[in-house]
This record gives structure tokens, sequence and C-alpha cells, in this order.
């Protein structure tokens, strides 16, 4: 059972190490990289609800085109589901470069949550895209679609009589979140209980979705109001590559093809557009028909900070688009955080240095103490014994010393390959090395020019494996989930890189265990030292 126990332990511990390896890995590549200059620019569209973001998306994924050639690959409709909405919930591969161009509920699916708001993207894509695409400096270029407050209100109240609620909506406030679930705004109430219920992530959801402000987000007086912020929501807006108006959708898709995100990558256009007509006529008919004054003014009233900020569009869209602040910043910050990153490496490491000498004086520092006492007796007694001086008694530990270093010749072609193997593999035992001063000279020189060669060698052989195990893994998921594509996660690279590491140690302890005879244990440990 214990050493079910101890295989359990170590087999956690490799596979955090191996994990933790593979980040250090990415973070020295990316430090080394001299491509790293060239940035990689993603678009990410913020989807406000009720705004036809998903009918924009889609178009976006599906009838986009660069040049001539599709700017996503979608899954075909499936011959025996011929529904109208059978492509809803299927995402297309919108990769350039093996990552995503396009952060999109139809690319990537919900990547940082449903409905994520600004700040809950700037928290999340840094490490998400890191921690799945590798370590890249990247540009992250923001698009949406905004509509008419009112409008979008009343149709996010339909939406909420068809039975969808928001409750698994990504908020940056935890408050938030928790009251929105407390409440009983979704539960199909008419449209008065709607306007009045306290805790209605509806009202004035445009502005708090683009804004920038988490103010009292602790505290037990929290409203919706303080995630609402008209300075930073209509400077984050002007800071966005682009962003359309769901009453204009075709207007909206041809200023799409002229973004210059869009031109960087290829001339872009839409094979079709968007039918404006068959998106609000619901809502309309009901704002025509069946709503009246008093919840009309009700709904302008509470919904004002999403009124004054779409006044603040419409008084700002005669003057040029503000490209100029986004290239500004983005020339400056990188650059600090970047320095931020390597100071905070810097401290964490040594802390971590810290705590490993404490540990190690903790468990070796009484035990040597009693080895050094043992030992000075034993030599006590050895010299009275022999009635032996100090200067003999050194005299002959250095001759045996030599005489043990010497029972066999280290300097055979085998054993200075071995030699020449622990210097570029920078593993640096210590038994052997070289005496003479043309030796030391010439590992100096050998070392300088092959460890390089060593660690370019083990970054194209790990490569090649990581393009082995992601082969594999690929085929097996094929035949299991019968998928013509199938997705290779990196979490799933990391473990079977874990196993492979923890049944490459297992077999080199058995056969030094074997034929060198240590024990197991001191095998296992030379084996931990030599990867």
């Amino acid at each position: 059972m214990v050493k079910w126990k101890l295989l359990a332990i170590i087999f956690i511990v490799f596979t955090v190490c191996t994990y933790l390896n593979s980040i250090l890995k990415q973070h020295i590549n990316y430090l080394t990289d001299d491509t790293k200059s060239t940035i990689i620019k993603t678009l990410v569209f913020i989807h406000i609800q009720k705004t036809a973001g998903s009918e924009f998306e889609r178009s976006i994924v599906r009838r986009l085109h660069f040049g001539s050639q599709p700017s996503c690959r979608c899954p075909m409709r499936s011959r025996f589901n011929r529904t109208t909405r059978f492509h809803i919930k299927l995402k297309c591969n919108c990769s350039r470069n093996n990552e995503p161009w396009l952060i999109s509920r139809f690319s990537v699916g919900w990547l940082c949550g449903v409905h994520a708001d600004w700040i809950t993207y700037h928290r999340c894509l840094p490490p998400k895209m890191n921690f799945e695409y590798g370590f890249h400096q990247r540009k992250f270029i923001y698009a949406t679609l905004l509509r008419e407050p009112v409008t979008r209100f009343i149709s996010e109240y339909l939406h909420t009589l068809r039975g969808a609620n928001w409750l698994s909506e990504r908020s940056s406030c935890q408050k938030a979140q928790q009251l929105r679930n407390q409440s009983a705004c979704w539960k199909n109430t008419n449209l008065t209980d709607f306007i009045l219920c306290p805790f209605n992530s509806a009202i004035n959801r445009q502005t708090r979705m683009l804004s920038s402000s988490i103010n009292n987000c602790l505290s037990s007086s929290f409203t919706y109001s303080n995630l609402i912020d008209l300075k930073t929501a209509k400077k984050n807006l002007e800071s966005m590559e682009f962003f359309g108006l769901t009453e204009y959708l075709y207007l909206s898709q041809r200023l799409f093809e002229r973004v210059a995100y869009c031109k960087l990558i290829r001339t872009c256009s839409f094979q079709s557009y968007l039918e404006q007509n068959s998106i609000n006529n619901q809502t309309y008919d009901y704002i025509e028909k069946d709503l009246i004054s008093n919840d009309l003014n009700r709904i302008k009233q509470i919904n004002s900070d999403d009124i004054e900020f779409s006044m603040l569009i419409s008084a700002d869209l005669s003057k040029p688009a503000g490209p100029d602040i986004l290239l500004t910043s983005a020339s400056t910050t990188p650059f600090r955080i970047q320095n931020y990153r390597t100071l905070a490496y810097v401290v964490i490491t040594l802390v971590y240095l810290v705590i490993g000498a404490a540990i190690f004086d903790r468990l070796e520092s009484t035990q040597e103490a009693i080895r050094h006492a043992n030992l000075t007796a034993r030599i006590a007694a050895f010299q009275q014994q022999h009635n032996m001086s100090d200067g003999d008694f050194i005299n002959l530990t250095r001759t045996v010393e030599l005489r043990l270093q010497y029972r066999k010749k280290q300097w055979k072609f085998i054993g200075s390959f071995y030699y020449a193997t622990v210097v570029l593999a920078l593993i640096g035992y210590g038994h052997a090395i070289p005496h003479t001063k043309a030796g030391r000279a010439v590992t100096i020189a050998y070392a300088l020019i092959g460890i390089p060669m060593w660690l370019i060698m083990i970054q194209s052989v790990g490569e090649r494996l990581n393009s082995l195990i992601r082969f594999v893994v690929k085929r097996i998921k094929r035949r299991i989930k019968r998928k013509r594509e199938p997705q290779v996660t990196a979490m799933e690279l990391l473990t079977c890189e874990a196993l492979l590491i923890l049944l490459t140690l297992v077999a080199g302890s058995y056969v030094f265990h074997r034929y060198e005879s240590w024990r197991y244990f001191d095998a296992f440990y030379y084996c931990v030292l030599t990867l």
C-alpha cells in the first residue's frame, strides 16, 4: 500500500514538474526568439446580448472570405439534420499560424465565459492564449455590435419569455453574479416586473459590458451601477478596431470589410449580406402594439446610461476613429509589461531558492553534524591506533583517493565520450574531471560551442516528439469519437509527456538497479538528476 501511495505521489509531482518545465521552455523560447518582434494580432468579438451578435459573428466565420479563401473552415451540415438552425452551436476552425485569428462564439466558443465583458476578456485572454497556444507577444483587437438601448432592452425581455436566462453569464464582479442568481428577473415575469427587478443585468448592459469599472464590488451595498463608467466605456469603444450598429447590419458588414485588421490578412469580402428586416421585426411589433407609454418612460429612465452612451457615440461618429490612441498604447505597454514580468520571475525564483535552502538546511544539517562528529572520532581512533601524525594521515588519504580514482581508467574513448556528453547536457556529476590545463581549456571551448548546439537539438527533438504524440492522440480520438479532424488540447499533450517521462524514469531506474547493484530509490534519484 505504501509503495502505491509513493508511486502516486511521484506521478503527481512529475506531472506538475512536466507542466512547469513546459511553461518554462515556452518562456525561454519566447525570450530567445528572434521573431518575437512580429506581434500576433487576434480579433476579439465582445458579444453583447440581443445586438444581433450571433448573426454577425456567424456571418464572419461562414460568409467572410480572405481573397478567394474562406476565413474559417466550418463543419458541413449533416444530411440527416436539415433544420434551419443546424449550425447555431457548431464551431468553425479559424486558425492562422496554428492559432485562431478570431475569438468568437463560433470559432473557439465561450473561451472566457458566456458573454464575457471588456474586463473579463482583458483578464482572461493573455493567460488563456498562452496556455493553449504557447507564449507569444499578442495584440488583442476588439470589435462589437451596439443597438438602440430601448429596442435592445425589449428584445432581451422577449428572449426571457422564451425561457432564456443569463445565469451562466461571466461577470467581472463575483458579487454581481451572486445577486443575479438570487433574483427572479428571468422567471417569466411581465414587463413591469422585469423593469422593476432590482438586479436586472439587462439594464444599461452595453455601457456596463464595455466599461472598465469594478467599484465597490465586494461591498454589501453593491449595485450594478458600480460597474458602469461612461468615460471608460467611451474610451474603450474608441480604441476598438471596429464596432457596428444592429440597425445597419449591411453597412456594418461593408465597414468590417474595410477595417485595417481585415486588410492586414488579405482583401476581405462577404459572400452574402445580412437582411435587416429578418432580425428586428418581432421586437418592433411588440413596441408598436403592446408597449405602453409608462413602461417606455420607465425603460428610458433605468437605461439612462446606455442612452447617454449612444448619444455620445452618435455625436462622435462624424469624427475620425482613434487608431492613433491604440497604436500609442500598444507601442509602450508590452515593453513595460515584459519588465514587470521579468522582475516577477526574478523575485519568485529568489523566494523559491530561499525556501529550498531552508528546507534542505532543516533536513540535512543535523545529520551532517552527526556524521562529521562520528568521522572525527574514527580518525582520532585510527591515528592513535597506528601512532600516526596529522600530516601522515593527510598523505594517506590523498594516496587512497588517487588509488580509487585510477582503479579504472577514465580516459579511454568510451569514458571520454561519456564525459563529453555530461558536459553538453549540463548535468555535472563531478566524478570525471580533466586534470591537465590543456584538457580544462578545451572543456571550456568545447562547452561554449557544444551547449547551444545541444539545446537546439533537444528543442528540435522535443518538437518532433510533440508532433508524434499529437499525431498518435489524433488517430486514437478519431477512432474513438469518429471525428474527421479531432483537436488535441495542451492538457492532453502534457499528460502524454508526463506518462512518457515517468515510464523513462521507471525503466532507467530498473536498469541501474539491476546492472549497477544500486538501491532502487538511489537509481531513481540518479535518473531524476540526469533528466
